[in-house]
């Protein structure tokens, strides 16, 4: 039972006369008139379980349900557990679970006390384990540590070969050695006791584990009064001849399995490869970074590297050819040898008058020459005695010598002669006879210095191990370096981005003081990257979700009543039919269907306004065209083009045309430099160049066509050449009465259909209702999204965004532009074609930077000439001044380069990207740019540029450029 306050006889659910002492866990009740009731039962076991049975034995009173701390709250400091202890009540772990455990006052099944016991000191050694590693952990995880293991291993491994080739004594250096042995094996062992319980998740039973053990039980063979060979003589029978190489075979297995430790100390140390790593204060505060997954993947590979070096170091003894001179022959050959010929010796000496022999001598001297061009030597003869007495004679045989021994007894190897019965090993008898020693078990001994072999041996071990350390080393480096390269990096990249868009967007911040972190926070600490960044997408789905798909599904719809249906669509617009005119149906709306593609031309031949291939590429120039040139212009568009013939001709006649032609030309004042007929006549054209080039008949439908050149032609009607930042400031009447939002563009629309409804001037009287409503939505639609300041950015995000979405698809269809695939025309059309047709108005508008540099250059002075009439009267009026329309601080060529860097660029790039046939625009967008730069050097009006601003603006166009050209790369060339 969970409690809040604390724990009373009041609190518990039972009814109780009085309150016991507390009972331990798996004590029986404390006497045989107590229980749960408070009332005699007689003598009935009780025991207090974790989650126990009921009962086995039923009791006629209500059970004891209380609760005993867990080891979550133990671990939390809670203190006390148990019935009755006072506390704050269960506390809930960073996943809002309970850890808590029931206690029951039922009997018990017998065997239940012990699992109760088993669980409950299980429970507490985990605790214990968690708070001990939370203490253990920055001493553990410290560079002062493992640069001491660093360097204890290093003296583990290195410390015996260095005393062989120091030739040190073995007193007092044998002892001091084991001393340092001793201290380094205990070291190892409390890295292995506090690793379990720092790391008790990864680290037991790993692989780790198991090579740390082994190589830290392996320091007994390098204490001498355990197993190491120092301080004891090589025997050749029976004595001493254990090998080290099982030793350094043991140490190496465990540098091998701990490669990634040793590489990461190293570092620590910075001595790796000269390389330092430095730990900012960012990284100290990012415990949970990426480098988690560096630090599993590292350790996977290690251990795959380590286990192959490892059975490389085990089987490399099998090819020791140090092992000479122990495991060659004529040591022992000679042994033999001496010992006979000094029996020999004796007996001739014994039987000549002279009383001596040099038969020994010679054999000493022959012996002594054959070790000359032999590391080791002998240095000393035992048992050959000068003066030998036997049968009352004394003999000379000179022969026996000693010289000093070698300061370190492992270097001196004894070599006995064979006993009789052991017999020979080459052949030939060499038994003592016994005459000559009386006890054949303590025969001559010949002594041999291998100083020289085991410091040869002890160099081979160190750059064995230095090699084998240097490759581990080495591949530890280049496997770290690739996986940081390829897998870290990005990934650690990817999550910070993802950090700092949670940051910005969800107002969610990662890796804050513990004390600003509120309860969410925390649990958010205790995710891994994975973990993290599947919670961050969620929101970011669901954020999506609401924000694409605000209004209710068809699924949803369609299992809707009446009356719900009703509500959405009365109260907010939903349900109702948004659907463009299908394909599948016929695109005409009138009954003279016979008239599409009949009659002839509407312009001549020769009233053309410019030849066909100039009107159908970028370089017609609408300021060369006098009135009848555009007017013409217009009517080749709408009646004779490929666009205007399946369209205009389908949906209304010439005669209503022409008349609703005059009327738009007669509401655009030429008395504005740039908002006038000219300019409502270049943006149709550019329309027109859109709709051709991207092959709008094959996803668009012929109605949204010939909505869009409508709205081209109309888009600025009754445009007076002021801003709708003016109206808006000078409380015009437009501004009122479209409530400050997109004056100029709302009147424009409302000009369009004002005009329609004017005798003989409806172009859309002969469409169907359902046509009739969709025409005019379109150029609602596209005319109010000219509105530079409300759309604009909007526009450029919609659809950059849509161009990364379905980017391989845009890409594989600009290698053949002229081509149209089917999954490309899908993506158009599933993506709303009105979007596209916002688009195509929207850039039209403002297209002049993208047309040759002529074109563009007479635009720009338009426009430019026209923003300073309006300062004119700004400053008549008194009112701030346009960022633009000061023709005194205004350079003219420096305000187009801005005008392309930040508002045409950003929305020409992703609209070529999503339309290849529109990369020739790109191309003038960048020469424009150089022609304005070239032109803005010379300009000293109000100053003359420095050349760092030369310098950045010269960069910023060679970056577009190179995107011109790559833009241009995509296409499969002819």
């Amino acid at each position: 039972q969970r409690m809040t306050g604390p724990q009373t006889a009041d609190h518990w659910p039972i009814k109780q006369k009085s309150v016991p002492a507390v009972p331990k866990l798996g004590d029986k009740a404390p006497s045989p008139t107590s229980s749960c009731e408070g009332t005699p039962r007689g003598p009935k076991h009780v025991t207090l379980g974790i989650n126990g049975p009921e009962s086995s034995q039923k009791s006629t009173g209500p059970p004891f349900s209380g609760r005993v701390m867990g080891p979550n709250d133990l671990s939390s400091g809670s203190g006390r557990s148990g019935v009755g202890a006072s506390n704050s009540g269960p506390k809930t772990n960073k996943r809002g679970s309970y850890a808590s455990y029931e206690v029951s006052c039922a009997g018990s099944v017998p065997g239940h006390k012990a699992s109760i016991l088993s669980g409950l000191r299980a429970s507490l050694r985990r605790t214990v384990i968690r708070r001990w590693g939370k203490r253990l952990k920055p001493c553990v995880t410290s560079n002062v540590f493992r640069s001491v293991l660093l360097v204890a291993l290093v003296i583990a491994l290195i410390g015996n070969p260095l005393m062989e080739l120091a030739d040190v004594p073995d007193k007092p250096w044998n002892l001091v050695l084991d001393v340092i042995m001793i201290l380094i094996m205990g070291l190892f062992a409390v890295e292995v006791i506090s690793h379990w319980i720092v790391f008790n998740m990864e680290y037991p039973f790993s692989f780790f584990f198991w090579m740390d053990l082994v190589g830290t039980f392996s320091m007994i063979f390098e204490v001498s009064e355990f197993y190491s060979p120092a301080g004891k003589a090589l025997e050749s029978e029976g004595g001493h001849e254990f090998k080290t190489v099982l030793l350094r075979t043991a140490r190496l297995a465990k540098v091998s399995a701990r490669v990634g430790r040793i590489t990461k100390a190293i570092k620590t140390c910075g001595v790796c490869l000269g390389l330092q790593e430095a730990a900012t204060e960012g990284d100290k505060k990012d415990e949970k970074s990426v480098k988690n997954i560096s630090r599993q993947l590292l350790n996977i590979l290690s251990s795959k590297v380590s286990m192959l070096t490892i059975v490389f170091v085990v089987f490399l003894p099998l090819f020791d050819i140090s092992d000479f001179p122990t495991a060659e022959l004529s040591g022992r050959a000679w042994a033999q040898r001496l010992s006979d010929d000094y029996a020999r010796a004796v007996e001739a000496a014994l039987a000549s008058s002279s009383s001596t022999s040099d038969i020994f001598f010679v054999t000493v001297g022959t012996f002594r020459c054959f070790y000359n061009t032999q590391k080791h030597k002998p240095f000393k003869l035992e048992g050959f005695q000068e003066s030998y007495y036997r049968d009352g004679k004394q003999v000379q045989v000179p022969g026996e010598f000693a010289e000093e021994r070698p300061n370190r007894l492992q270097n001196v190897w004894r070599v006995h002669a064979r006993n009789p019965e052991d017999g020979c090993s080459v052949g030939q008898n060499f038994a003592l006879p016994s005459k000559i020693w009386s006890d054949p078990d303590n025969g001559p001994i010949v002594s041999f210095n291998l100083k020289a072999d085991f410091q040869l041996e002890a160099g081979v071990d160190l750059a064995m191990f230095v090699f084998i350390v240097f490759i581990m080393g080495l591949s530890s480096y280049s496997v770290q370096t690739t996986v940081n390269s390829l897998v870290v990096e990005p990934i650690e990249r990817m999550i910070n981005k993802v950090k700092d868009l949670a940051d910005k967007v969800l107002g969610i911040q990662f890796n804050k003081d513990l004390e600003d972190q509120d309860e969410d926070d925390l649990e958010m600490e205790t995710m891994n990257e994975v973990q993290m960044l599947e919670f961050i997408f969620q929101k970011i789905t669901k954020l999506t979700s609401l924000y694409f798909n605000s209004d209710v599904s068809a699924k949803e719809l369609a299992d809707m009543d009446h009356t719900n249906k009703a509500v959405l669509a009365g109260m907010l617009n939903q349900g109702v039919s948004k659907q463009r005119t299908s394909f599948a149906g016929s695109w005409l709306s009138f009954d003279n269907k016979d008239r599409i593609h009949e009659g002839a031309p509407v312009v001549s031949e020769s009233d053309m306004p410019a030849s066909g291939d100039v009107i159908e590429s970028w370089n017609l120039h609408v300021l060369d065209l006098n009135d009848r040139g555009l007017d013409n212009l217009v009517l080749w568009i709408f009646f004779d083009s490929q666009i205007g013939r399946p369209t205009t001709r389908s949906f209304t006649s010439q005669d209503t045309f022409q008349a609703f032609h005059m009327q738009i030309k007669a509401n655009y004042f030429d008395r504005n430099r740039y908002h006038n007929y000219a300019h409502a006549c270049d943006v149709l054209h550019t329309v027109f160049r859109f709709l051709s080039i991207t092959h709008t008949e094959e996803w668009c439908t012929a109605i949204e066509q010939y909505s869009l050149l409508i709205a081209a032609l109309s888009h600025d009607l009754g445009h007076e050449g002021k801003t709708n930042q003016f109206l808006v400031e000078t409380q015009a009447e437009l501004a009122k009465t479209y409530n400050d939002s997109s004056p100029l563009e709302n009147y424009h629309c409302a000009q369009l259909f004002k005009i329609c409804t004017t005798q003989g001037c409806n172009i859309f009287k002969d469409l169907c209702d359902e046509d009739r409503k969709y025409s005019r939505k379109v150029c609602i639609s596209t005319i109010l999204h000219t509105d530079n300041a409300v759309h604009h950015q909007a526009m450029c995000q919609k659809i950059a965004s849509l161009y990364e979405l379905f980017r391989g698809i845009f890409d594989q269809q600009a290698r053949t532009p002229d081509d149209l695939l089917p999954q490309y025309t899908e993506v158009l059309q599933e993506n709303e074609v009105m979007t596209f047709l916002m688009l195509f108005l929207h850039l039209a508008d403002v297209s002049n930077p993208l047309k040759p540099f002529h074109i563009c250059q007479a635009w720009a002075h338009r426009v430019l000439d026209e923003f300073f009439a309006q300062g004119e009267v700004e400053k008549e009026k008194g009112l701030p001044l346009g960022p633009l329309n000061d023709r005194d601080r205004v350079n003219r060529p420096g305000s187009q380069h801005g005008f392309i860097q930040f508002l045409v660029a950003p929305l020409v790039e992703p609209v070529v990207g999503v339309f290849q046939p529109m990369h020739e625009l790109y191309g003038h967008m960048a020469d424009n740019l150089k022609q304005w730069c070239a032109h803005w050097e010379k300009e000293d009006k109000p100053s003359r540029p420095s050349k760092e601003e030369v310098t950045k603006r010269l960069q910023q166009i060679s970056v577009h450029t190179k995107k011109a050209e790559d833009f241009r790369a995509r296409m499969i060339p002819y």
